[in-house]
Order: C-alpha cells, then sequence, then structure tokens
C-alpha cells in the first residue's frame, strides 16, 4: 500500500461504517457517500443552524432533518448486509426508503465528522 502524504481533495467516495447490535448480534454496516460539494455543506450548515421567531418565541432549527436530507443527496450505496425479504435492499429501486432513519441519521453524523482546534505557531 502506497504511503499516505496528505489529505486527498479529490476523493471520490467517503465510506462510512455504523455499528448496530439491535438483533442481539454486531453488525458492520457500511454507507458509501459521494463527498458533498460546498453549496451542499453550506446548505446543511443553513438548514441545521436556522433561528425563527413565532409568536416572539425563538426556535432552532433540529439539525436531524438537514442530517437527513444530507444523506439522501450524497448516499450511493448501503452494504449488501442490509436485506429486505432475505435480498439485499441495493437490488430495489426505492432503496434509500427502507434504511432505517436511525441508521441514516448516524452514517451522515459521522460524515460530518470534521473537528478542529486551535494551534499557535507555524504549519509544519
Amino acid at each position: 500500500m502506497a504511503e499516505v502524504k496528505g489529505f486527498e481533495l479529490g476523493r471520490e467516495r467517503i465510506d462510512v461504517v455504523i455499528e448496530d447490535e439491535t438483533t442481539g448480534r454486531r453488525w458492520e454496516l457500511r454507507h458509501s457517500f459521494r463527498p458533498p460539494a460546498d453549496a451542499e455543506w453550506l446548505e446543511y450548515f443553513r438548514k441545521s443552524s436556522a433561528v425563527t421567531v413565532r409568536d416572539g418565541a425563538v426556535e432552532a432549527a433540529d439539525p436531524m432533518h438537514a442530517e437527513l436530507a444530507l444523506w439522501d443527496l450524497c448516499i450511493e450505496r448501503v452494504d449488501d448486509k442490509y436485506l429486505l425479504h432475505g435480498e439485499p435492499v441495493m437490488t430495489l429501486a426505492e432503496w434509500k426508503t427502507k434504511i432505517p432513519a436511525h441508521h441514516k441519521y448516524l452514517a451522515a453524523r459521522a460524515l460530518l465528522s470534521v473537528r478542529h482546534k486551535v494551534v499557535h505557531g507555524p504549519l509544519a
């Protein structure tokens, strides 16, 4: 395997693996996304941080809806371990609607998993 020399900006796919143990067995389930375009990131952040005022009360947006929308926009495929009546869900035209919402939410949260920190001094 070639040595990684830097952060590749030309990635065509981002794979996220979630774990589900609700069946009594641990399942590792892969969600494959295309990287969101800058405009899509900005729309996600706009939707997830919107604030409205109704009848004098301030209401913050629920970021879950924005995360589910980002999942739906960028998902390209899911693991063939997702089955419906014994068949891989990817064989269905409407496969996106069959994935549980909490799986979509967790995968989208992982897609957004970028953190920051303040660094003092020159770049190394």
